[in-house]
């Protein structure tokens, strides 16, 4: 078994644009337990499989498990999962706890492509997430009432007609799916939504996106990319937080966002936004030579922009932010390299991310380096890749990384390391042990308030799990 450093970022659902075992420690770069938090690491954790990728879905037979499994406050996950007709669902399932092994007490399908949501047949499901109060907001691709004419292979009309497929984002916040938003609706700004929905994530009561909208620039629309709030589900009354288009600091030579990655909202209205950048001519000297032009923005939904950040229209960009990080020559760019990516907001202000080099790895957590390839991973590895960070309420920060022969599932509180769970391990009631994937990432809400936390894994019988570790 060898896993490469480019296949385990495609595993774990990363690129370079834009889930009672070792309790051995290890002390890298120390960073001060988050203010308000206790940050200290449990004695160890117990993992169990509560679902397996072979197991009945609600209305069909597994095939494969997805790697989006989070957790709300109340002990029910909602995960993603391949039936036998390769269709994809997303699913539902509460545990009991009490047991000596936790238990599904209830299981149920939310969405699963060939549904129909408000009389449109769903085909494609894209990004979702979940809060503490497992309230969803989902992007998917519907077939349309309206029919476009189809043509064979050589671009000639073959007398047959298909629906129209467009994007549309759903939420439920306690009264099942209800359609947000869709392609050509107007907000009450007047931006037209173009579809192409990119990362969701949804904190408490509020819900950030992004999306494709149109922009009139001289009478003619041009598309653009923006990060839209929204409260409840009339998504007319969405707001744009930030735009492609805007600069990136003061200057008439300064970059320019072009594109938005993964989204992450906590607690306040704070949050961390990945960003491409596309700099002007004059200022390419500017980015780190090779670099992906990249930055990761650090924002919060309660403050005006400061000037560094307007861009002479009043809703363009509504609040302050600043770059935590970037390819660029800059003194924000704490922390220079080529690619950013994967950032994740936390508890009291913390945040996140990973930057990768072209020789290295890096874990960055509050703008300390915690871990970066080359280190000796806790349980004595050598560390080739690092995966995306997940912050949890207590303090505590998970992470996966690969030593090329092995993944490992690490936790941290910015002064100790421990690996949790890793290859070869095995589950209290699976007998075979962990394979060559532990998958976790797609989500924000893998752990709870109580500190378990859910994920998928591969065993080296070829099948999967899904898994939840508690805390001891």
């Amino acid at each position: 078994m060898n896993i490469d450093r480019r296949n385990f970022l495609k595993a774990t659902g990363l690129t370079l644009s834009g889930a009672m075992l070792s309790a051995c420690s290890t002390n890298t770069n120390p960073v001060p337990p988050i203010a308000g938090t206790d940050g200290i690491l449990p004695n160890g954790y117990r993992f169990y499989s509560i679902k397996r990728n072979t197991d009945a879905l609600p209305g069909g037979q597994g095939q494969l498990l997805r790697l989006d499994a989070a957790i709300d406050s109340h002990g029910r996950v909602v995960y993603g999962a391949v039936d036998s007709a390769e269709r994809i669902g997303l699913y539902r399932l509460g545990l009991d706890f009490s047991a000596d092994v936790p238990r599904v007490t209830r299981e149920e399908r939310l969405v699963r492509t060939d549904d129909l949501l408000d009389g449109r047949k769903v085909v494609e499901l894209n990004n979702h997430d979940i809060n503490r109060q497992g309230q969803l907001v989902l992007a998917v691709k519907v077939d349309t009432e309206f029919l476009v004419k189809t043509t064979d292979d050589h671009g000639n009309f073959d007398g047959g007609t298909a629906p129209m497929k467009m994007q549309a984002l759903y939420a439920d916040l306690g009264q099942g799916l209800t359609r947000v938003l869709r392609e050509h609706v107007s907000n009450t700004e007047g931006h037209e939504f173009a579809g192409m929905f990119g990362d969701v994530t949804i904190h408490e009561n509020t819900m950030i996106f992004a999306a494709n909208y149109y922009h009139n620039t001289g009478g003619h629309k041009e598309v653009r990319q923006g990060v839209f709030q929204l409260v409840g589900t009339d998504g007319t009354r969405a707001s744009l937080v930030v735009s492609s288009g805007s600069p990136l600091e003061v200057s008439a030579s300064a970059a320019m966002i072009s594109q938005f990655g993964l989204l992450s909202l906590h607690d306040g209205g704070q949050f961390v936004l990945q960003i491409t950048l596309t700099p002007p001519v004059e200022s390419a000297a500017k980015f780190v030579a090779g670099a992906a032009q990249t930055a990761v923005l650090r924002g919060n939904l309660n403050t005006l922009a400061p000037r560094s950040l307007q861009t002479g229209a009043a809703t363009t960009l509504r609040v302050e932010a600043t770059s935590i990080a970037s390819g660029l020559r800059t003194r924000e760019a704490r922390a220079i390299g080529l690619t950013h990516y994967a950032p994740r907001s936390g508890p009291n202000g913390s945040f996140a991310h990973v930057l990768n080099t072209e020789n290295a790895h890096a874990l960055i957590i509050n703008n300390r380096t915690v871990m970066k390839t080359g280190d000796r991973s806790p349980s004595g590895r050598l560390v080739e890749s690092i995966a995306t960070p997940q912050l949890a309420s207590d303090g505590l920060t998970f992470f996966m990384v690969s030593s090329g022969s092995s993944i490992e599932l690490l936790v941290t509180n910015g002064q100790q390391t421990r690996t949790i769970l890793k290859s070869g391990d095995v589950l209290v009631n699976h007998p075979s042990p962990i394979g060559d994937f532990i998958g976790m990432g797609y989500t924000a809400m893998h752990s709870d308030d109580q500190g378990r936390l859910v994920f998928v894994v591969s065993h080296e019988d070829d099948t999967q799990s899904l898994v939840v570790g508690l805390p001891v």
